[in-house]
């Protein structure tokens, strides 16, 4: 990995106390095919026990865990106990944090439940306001909506180039402080009544930078979820798939080697398979390099 870029590159995941075994592991691996990495890594949280600081500085001392700022927390607690069903699930605005301007030129997010299958050198010369792959929407050939967010036909005025929120790199100009002031104003009830898609911090980001986003392809960012769409759109073999993302419910760390088994689709296993795999050498690293 060429380490110029990387001096002004921050890494950055979210990690409630739940998703810390992801974040460990997502570290793990991408540490793992990025060992001369010199940027920032930061685990964005609200809160987190003594334990979990402890396993997170297991795979790297360098992990630094932040606080989310006190104006975004103040909007995400108003914002849950104003509309029903967000406040068991409202940790996730927390990765609009890593908007806030920070010292870093360009920052790399990636969701807690992403694992590095490769490396991802090539994303990192994108200089983009936003890079990302698209997301289901996206996917099944359809646009969004701008007030509501509500999935409809493509056409002007309405948002064509929707992303999913899992691994995006953000370049120079998203990271001034007006794109995160913009990410603050969207954080409220008034735009959350109103909105018609279940998203969350993604609803955010589009309503922000879809119209501005560079699309790279699904090796970048493989959604379990969403796999039927990607082959029907845009085949990826397993061997080229540099990120997978477990964006189902399930997550691979609530699972047992037992239940797995027991799943019908083969590449379902395979990718459970590869994050086990992981966890395997990453509860036991110490350093920024398995054992």
């Amino acid at each position: 990995m060429n380490s110029a870029p990387s001096q002004t590159l921050r890494m950055v995941t979210v990690a409630t106390e739940s998703f810390v075994p992801g974040a460990c592991v997502m570290f793990a691996s991408f540490l793992r095919f990025h060992p001369d990495f010199q940027g920032e890594l930061v685990t964005i949280t609200d809160g987190l026990s003594v334990e979990s600081k402890a396993s997170l500085h297991a795979i790297s001392p360098r992990i630094r865990i932040v606080q989310a700022g006190q104006d975004l927390v103040e909007r995400i607690v108003r914002l849950g106990e104003a509309v029903p069903g967000l406040s068991a699930t409202s940790g996730r605005f927390l990765s609009l944090e890593a908007l806030r301007p920070a010292g870093a030129d360009r920052v790399l997010f990636c969701d807690s439940d992403t694992l590095f299958l490769a490396p991802i050198d090539s994303l990192f010369q994108c200089n983009e306001d936003v890079t990302a792959a698209g997301d289901g929407c996206f996917l099944r050939g359809l646009a969004r909506d701008r007030d509501t967010l509500a999935e409809t036909a493509r056409g002007p005025g309405r948002l064509n180039h929707t992303f999913n929120a899992g691994v995006m790199l953000f370049g120079p100009n998203a990271l001034t402080g007006s794109d995160f002031n913009a990410a603050l104003a969207e954080l409220s009830v008034q735009r959350f009544t109103r909105l018609e898609c279940g998203l969350h911090d993604q609803a955010i980001y589009n309503l922000i930078f879809a119209e501005r986003a560079k699309h790279v392809d699904w090796r970048y960012n493989y959604l379990l979820k969403h796999r039927a769409l990607i082959e029907r759109a845009e085949p990826v073999a397993p061997r080229n798939i540099r990120v997978l993302h477990f964006n189902q419910r399930l997550k691979p760390w609530k699972l047992s080697p037992e239940k797995v088994a027991t799943y019908q689709d083969p590449f379902r296993r395979w990718a459970t398979a590869q994050w086990f795999a992981a966890a395997g050498w990453s509860l036991g690293a110490r350093s920024e390099k398995p054992d």
